[in-house]
């Protein structure tokens, strides 16, 4: 009788140690990067067949390019912000490009994001990249959310989900976090 009073006892204490921290989130965040990088495998053979001269990360897409890049060794990579304001205030996408060359003429560029809703950035993108002379634009998204009446759908997605959020695990500031909340 002692000692099992005395395992419920370290069993208690354990659990109320643990009651202290945020232990679903971590949990949380933990397959969701797993699910990050699960559906980055699932577009790798993709990437691999078009052997990209240039990967472009669009937006919350910045760590599945880099990851896409690094494992195929492309030597160009590029990070474009798409500010939330631009989509919140019910206009089109609002790009920075201020880093990515003027001239991509004869390249072939892969386009990825992490989440697309409506695409509206996601063809914005194509178009601006497309008007600097890539030779070839492809698109890919790790979530894509089926809406109706989308403006852009990718060229390839590795899940896609209807009414629900997907956490991003790489979000830990209260306005990053709270962007995907509509």
């Amino acid at each position: 009788m002692e000692v099992a009073s005395f395992a419920v006892g370290i069993v208690g204490l354990v659990v109320g140690i643990l009651a202290l921290f945020p232990i679903t989130l971590r949990v949380r965040r933990r397959y969701a990067w797993r699910s990050v990088l699960a559906g980055v495998k699932r577009l790798a053979p993709e990437v691999q067949r078009l052997r990209p001269d240039v990967v472009i990360g669009l937006a919350d897409g910045a760590v599945p390019a880099a990851i896409l890049a690094l494992n195929y060794r492309v030597q160009r990579l590029y990070f474009v912000d798409a500010p939330i304001s631009g989509r919140r205030n019910g206009g089109g996408a609002e790009l920075c490009l201020d880093g990515l060359p003027g001239d991509l003429s004869g390249m072939r560029v892969l386009i990825i994001d992490n989440h697309v809703y409506t695409g509206s950035n996601l063809a914005e993108a194509v178009r601006q990249v497309r008007g600097r002379g890539a030779a070839e634009v492809v698109t890919m998204v790790v979530y894509r959310h089926v809406v109706a009446a989308p403006v852009a759908v990718p060229d390839h997605a590795a899940y896609d989900f209807a009414d629900r959020l997907i956490p991003i695990p790489w979000s830990f500031s209260d306005g990053h976090k709270n962007a995907y909340i509509a």
